[in-house]
């Protein structure tokens, strides 16, 4: 049946009907839905106006007509598909033609019209075509090397343009394939999922567009993740087994003496042998793919007797051994391989620990265990504290585990003669502060466990106790030389009580060798003023070059620790570096009474504020 519009079309060219035609289609596009459904979607002309803005020509709608042979040239040929007068509801819309033939090609022609019912019949801009089709079909397998410890994999077709239509399957393997079939135009990719212990030669296809008709072949191969490890046993009938965790393999048979476990992930595995009441283990270590080790294991027993202190508990751990003693105070320990044993023992409050490296079967081994006392830097006894110092200095323990920077211990200095230097100092109590945790290199090439210095400046009560650098307002010869350096290496050393004076070692200090030069000199002392750098981090009076190698000490790091007073309850006053001034000779650097960056003249009064290394 025609359409009013296609039956006016006739009259009016009966008539010779005269008008304007519109212009043709602004866009007009057709493409496949499905095996049977084609969509178009399309824009129709403006209304034509004159150069004034006038409308000379309204646009009254479009109709649209199909042929399977060729475009239709006028509004009365091939099929009508649509005839549309709600101007723009299908550009961005689609109006889908369905009950279409599977891969036949369909013509479409538009032909708008004006309000007048003139039409425009130019074939420009206003002709599409498509063929119904399926959407791209994606055939998805996997390949197992050894499908023993495959449980299966998730598999998506992940559709990047409408995140609903992602599809996904599980393949194991018994099912190793799959279809999807993706939308036409929609742009997809493949993702496979990990298997625990497999590696895979694909984790994700790229980015591809749906196109109609098309089939694509997607394909992943799995490897079972396998190592070997070789084991060389008794032949007496013992029982071989090989574990991880809750994974456990039993030789089929050792009468060989040796046997060859397939194992599927990394990590430790611990080989055993059991004949009656004889026991022996070993661990191996595997971690690459591929990689074969070998175990050699025999039953095996050495002793290790170990004393501790009656009470405590002692443990021993190595290998796969993990035993723990009575409370006699006297305990024989039996392992069953060579190698290196921790044994430990605790009384809930101390702890000792040692070492016993066991060679060969039958050898035995003693070990003596003692407690060190742990305490804290404040309140530990000068005995305990030496303790302390004197087993980190052993590598027994790390005094950073129980002691931090900041912390403070008050220590009696005796009095101080005038020796080398033109002020005394009466015996008085001043603040120790652990300023850094190492940091500072000890003469015997070690790193100090902690800077300690003094936390404000010698005094009699509140009144400063100040002193100069050099006599003379010169720093010739920089720290190495000045009159300073020797007291706090002699007087100062000397003022610190004998019971506590031990902990503390030569180490080695890089100062300018004088003031307006680059060049160094390294100097070993007991205790020293720090540099400018040690102190601020940077240099302001030092020079820079000279200063390179020295490091803010933490401590310092907090401006507010950087001020120091007369004593612990006197005021604050400007106190010694140990630096020259970059550019004077005649000057040292110092600190301000307000903490910042400062200098004197070598000959002037000044806090001291020494530090050591223990």
């Amino acid at each position: 049946m025609s359409s009013w519009a296609e039956a006016k079309w006739v009259v009016d060219q009966l008539q010779g009907k005269l008008g304007m035609q519109p212009n043709g289609m602004r866009s007009f596009t057709a493409f496949s839905v499905n095996g049977t459904t084609i969509g178009l979607r399309f824009l129709e002309p403006k209304d034509s106006k004159d150069t004034a803005g006038n409308i000379i020509c309204a646009v009254g709608g479009v109709m649209i007509r199909m042929s399977t042979d060729s475009y239709p040239t006028k509004p009365t040929e091939g099929s009508l598909v649509l005839d549309n007068k709600e101007l723009g509801k299908y550009e961005n819309t689609t109006f889908e033609v369905s009950g279409l033939t599977k891969g036949t090609t369909y013509y479409f022609s538009a032909f708008p019209y004006s309000t007048a019912g003139v039409y425009n019949l130019s074939a420009e801009g206003n002709r599409a075509s498509a063929y119904p089709a399926d959407g791209e079909v994606a055939n998805v397998s996997i390949s197992i090397d050894d499908a023993s410890g495959f449980s299966g994999v998730t598999v998506k077709c992940v559709n990047e343009t409408d995140s609903s239509a992602t599809q996904s399957v599980t393949l194991t393997s018994t099912t190793k394939s799959t279809s999807f079939t993706v939308p036409i135009g929609d742009s997809y990719h493949i993702e496979y999922g990990s298997a625990e212990y497999y590696s895979q030669t694909v984790t994700s296809t790229s980015t591809k567009t749906s196109v109609a008709g098309t089939t694509s072949d997607y394909s992943c191969s799995y490897h079972y993740w396998t190592a070997t490890i070789n084991v060389t046993c008794p032949t007496d009938g013992s029982t071989l087994t090989c574990e991880n965790g809750s994974t456990k393999y039993t030789a089929d048979s050792t009468a060989s003496g040796q046997y060859a476990f397939k194992v599927h992930r990394p990590g430790d595995w611990m080989i055993k042998i059991v004949n009656g009441s004889k026991t022996a283990t070993r661990t191996t270590t595997v971690s690459t793919d591929g990689q074969s080790v070998s175990v050699s294991i025999s039953y095996f027993a050495a002793t290790i007797k170990v004393t501790y202190p009656s009470g405590s508990t002692a443990t021993l751990t190595g290998g796969s051994e993990n035993q723990t003693s009575d409370t006699s105070g006297s305990y024989t320990f039996t392992v069953g391989a060579a190698g290196t044993y921790n044994i430990s023992c605790t009384n809930g409050t101390d702890t000792a620990s040692g070492s016993v490296t066991i060679n060969a079967d039958g050898d035995a081994k003693t070990l003596e265990l003692s407690y060190l006392k742990i305490v804290a830097w404040a309140t530990g006894t000068d005995e305990e504290i030496s303790k302390m110092v004197a087993a980190a200095d052993a590598g027994k323990i790390q005094l950073s585990d129980y002691w931090a920077v900041g912390q403070e211990r008050k220590v009696h200095l005796s009095a101080m003669a005038a020796t080398g230097v033109g002020e005394s100092h009466i015996a008085q109590d001043v603040t120790l502060v652990l300023m850094n945790a190492g940091g500072k290199t000890l003469s015997n090439g070690k790193t100090c466990s902690f800077v300690v210095g003094q936390k404000n400046g010698l005094a009699n009560g509140t009144n400063g106790e100040y002193g100069y650098m050099n006599s003379s307002n010169t720093n010739a010869g920089g720290w190495d030389g000045c009159a300073r350096r020797t007291w706090c290496n002699s007087v100062y050393y000397n003022a610190i009580p004998s019971t506590l004076r031990g902990i503390f070692k030569k180490f080695r200090n890089v100062t300018a060798s004088a003031g307006n030069v680059a060049s160094t000199k390294e100097s070993e002392d007991y205790f020293a003023l720090p540099s400018e750098k040690e102190i601020f981090g940077s240099t302001t009076y030092a020079n820079a070059e000279a200063e390179a190698n020295n490091k803010q000490f933490s401590y310092y790091a907090t401006a507010a620790n950087r001020i120091k007073k007369c004593g612990d309850s006197g005021s604050a006053y400007g106190w010694w570096e140990r630096s020259p001034h970059g550019s004077d000779a005649a000057g040292f650097c110092g600190v301000g009474n307000d903490g910042t960056a400062d200098w004197g003249s070598a000959s002037g009064a000044a806090l001291l504020a020494p530090f050591g290394c223990i």
